[in-house]
């Protein structure tokens, strides 16, 4: 009788000499966790959050560095970065998946940050918890919330206050505009990069 997950192998003319042996078969088995999907040209909301929710970022140099390697998104991995809030001990992305490199670009993120944070700090080992987390934004509705969201975000006074991309339009690290046409009745959200 065959036990689940596994394939019969027949040995020596198709008998082993015990009977039937199995292998794995591997196309049963359970994938311990979900694929992520990188559709290109989709606007994803991104996060992750320090290892045991530690502090990712130190100092202002932290958050620079974070943000030069975010700059180099755009040519590198074709994904433009759209707003972006960093906390404390976590951020927020809103990035839009060009090339469907998403996975690409953010395992060189996470990897490339904590090269440099374990470096500059004098530490070794995991600086996020488990992989980034992401979330399609399918509609006008949940981006229109999620960029408020991102604005709206309170600083924490042992952490400082957040680095923003949504701060004013003189700000340089302004990556978005945003607006509402207020003409229609339902005001819709405007976006130009």
């Amino acid at each position: 009788m065959r036990a689940w997950g596994q394939t019969p192998i027949c040995h020596e003319g198709g008998r082993s000499p015990c009977g039937v042996s199995f292998i794995p078969d591997f196309k049963e088995l359970v994938v311990a966790r979900p694929r992520r999907f990188d559709l290109p040209h989709t606007i994803y909301h991104v996060l992750s959050r320090g290892n045991e929710r530690q502090a990712i970022f130190q100092n202002d140099a932290d958050h620079q560095k974070f943000l030069e390697l975010l700059r180099f998104f755009p040519h590198r991995f074709g994904i433009d970065v759209l707003s972006y809030v960093l906390m404390g001990n976590h951020y927020h992305l809103i990035l839009k998946n060009g090339e469907g490199k998403l996975s690409q670009g953010m395992q060189w993120l996470g990897t490339s940050y904590t090269s440099y944070f374990n470096w500059k700090w004098g530490r070794s080992g995991h600086l996020f918890q488990g992989r980034f987390k992401s979330f399609i934004v399918d509609e006008e509705s949940y981006l229109r919330q999620l960029i408020l969201y991102v604005m709206a975000i309170e600083p924490v006074p042992s952490i400082g206050p957040p680095v923003t991309g949504l701060e004013c339009p003189s700000d340089d690290r302004v990556l978005v505009r945003i607006s509402y046409d207020e003409s229609s009745e339902s005001p819709s959200l405007i976006i130009s990069m």
